[in-house]
């Protein structure tokens, strides 16, 4: 629960720098907030992705050193 917390604090703080770095103004407060959710579903759709590929890579490095000796 808390690295949810802290992921969302860190996609919305993501999502102010992009905006600022662009020079959007984000003068109505709903296109911000869908901003920040759209940021933060990719980014949590990335830390996943990463986590099964990392497993993945794990489970196939074990066979292989498995099969070998």
């Amino acid at each position: 629960m808390g690295k949810q917390i802290h992921l969302s604090i860190v996609a919305q703080q993501g999502a102010l720098h992009t905006l600022h770095h662009l020079g959007i103004p984000f003068g109505t407060l709903s296109n911000f907030a869908l901003y920040i959710s759209w940021a933060y579903v990719h980014l949590s759709k990335i830390i996943s992705e990463i986590r099964l590929g990392v497993k993945y890579i794990g489970i196939i490095y074990f066979i292989q050193n498995f099969l070998t000796a």
